[in-house]
């Protein structure tokens, strides 16, 4: 058969047609082998591409089943593995001295080691050591170990506690609490765990303070309040030291030692010492083992003391439900009232005025119980409010007092039953007359 020049030409330029196709066809799968090989690299870690000496890599090739790892919620950060949410293996790896992801592995939400771990409650900064609780005596948990150098505060920063300073062995804090069927004992040498500033020439050191503090173990909502007393005792920090009322004595009018600045930094009074408020040295000083401050602040649940009802004296803030999904401060319900006038009559003293703040006498010269009125706000999305006595029912349903840093401050009455009760005197006294 005859082959003309021009049916030769075609089958050339049909051959050449199909080659070229051949070629493209070949390059595709070649291509494909290719980017299929890259894609199993990068779904584990685009470092690891070429990271031969990685040994844990190995195990990055399964590291799809990491997407649905929940136990390593810092990993969303690492830039270098974007599909990796949990590459446990990485964070392992000592022998990867090249893989960059491997360094942010150190931010691991699962590593015990990592001070930002959201599961770690504890406080390396706070340094407080308690008491051991046993199963019938819970309270004791909440007070401090007495004459230890995480316990004390150092307010001078020289190094050195009371006993130390004024060489006496007396001063060393002393704490033991027992529980009865009824009752939870606390006996203190009323030894404060912090430096003692002198407070004027009546009170140039400090002082043993021998005292048993005693009060409901299982403490329960009386039918009615009871008023606080109008001087003295009523309850006790967790070192040991006596709370008094929100008032200075009657002969001084029965004022505000808090709004006047008569309180020392710790919020109490010297030489046998007492706090009238709550006890700031304890999360804004450190202690004597270096640590930043004696408590870890804005913690829901964290016992300051006891009145002596038996309710928990809490720290300010609170949980807004039981999962304790957020946390919120707790203030006073009760606010300070310019257009009052007070009058008392008790203990001896017969006295009367304005609330006006002045400058001569401030809220020196003003009787706390008519100058504040309490107005019982509800609860804000930012803010929750304590009831009368200055405790509220918790998220658990037990009920506590909380240390406000407004009147008034530890109590405002007893909610439970008190060994000791005051007098109001004139039928204007704290809540409860």
């Amino acid at each position: 058969m005859k082959i003309s020049q021009s049916d030769y030409a075609q089958g050339e330029e049909m051959k050449r047609l199909v080659g070229t196709v051949l070629i493209g066809m070949a390059l595709v799968f070649t291509g494909c082998s290719n980017d299929g090989s890259d894609t199993e690299a990068d779904a584990s870690d685009v470092s690891d591409a070429t990271d031969a000496s990685d040994s844990s890599d190995a195990s990055d090739a399964s590291d799809a089943a990491d997407a649905s790892d929940s136990s390593d919620v810092s990993d969303a950060s690492d830039t270098s593995d974007a599909s990796d949410s949990s590459d446990v293996s990485d964070a392992s790896d000592t022998s990867d001295a090249s893989d960059s992801s491997d360094a942010s592995d150190a931010s691991d939400a699962s590593d015990p080691s990592d001070s930002s771990d959201p599961s770690d409650t504890s406080d390396p900064s706070a340094s407080a050591v308690f008491l051991e609780a046993i199963s019938d005596c819970p309270q004791a948990g909440h007070f401090l170990a007495p004459g230890v150098d995480e316990n004390y505060i150092d307010y001078n920063g020289d190094g050195q506690t009371n006993a130390e300073n004024w060489n006496n062995s007396d001063l060393i804090p002393a704490i033991e609490v027992d529980c009865t069927n009824q009752n939870v004992e606390v006996t203190s040498n009323g030894v404060i765990n912090f430096d003692y500033v002198i407070g004027g020439g009546g009170n140039p050191s400090p002082v043993v303070n021998e005292q048993t503090f005693r009060f409901p173990k299982n403490p329960e909502i009386a039918a009615e309040n009871t008023a606080l007393p109008l001087a003295g005792l009523i309850g006790v920090l967790i070192n040991g030291v006596q709370i008094y009322g929100p008032n200075e004595t009657i002969a001084d009018n029965g004022a505000d030692p808090y709004l006047h600045g008569l309180l020392g930094y710790c919020n109490g009074h010297v030489h046998s010492y007492h706090g009238h408020a709550i006890p700031d040295c304890f999360y804004n000083i450190p202690t004597l083992s270096g640590a930043d401050s004696l408590l870890e602040d804005e913690q829901a649940g964290q016992v300051l003391g006891y009145a002596l009802d038996g309710f928990p004296i809490l720290a300010p803030y609170e949980c807004v439900d039981e999962a304790c999904t957020e946390v919120l401060p707790v203030r006073s319900g009760w606010t300070y009232d310019t257009s009052a006038t007070w009058e008392i009559d008790a203990m001896g003293v017969t006295a009367s005025g304005d609330c006006i703040i002045d400058d001569a006498g401030g809220f020196s010269d003003n009787y706390v119980w008519d100058c504040n009125l309490y107005v019982g706000p509800s609860d804000t999305a930012t803010d929750l409010f304590a009831d009368e006595c200055n405790g509220r029912t918790r998220p658990d349903g037990t009920y506590a007092y909380y240390a406000t840093r407004e009147f008034p401050y530890f109590t405002g009455c007893f909610r439970g039953t008190a060994q000791i009760s005051g007098p109001g005197g004139n039928g204007n006294g704290p809540p409860g007359n």
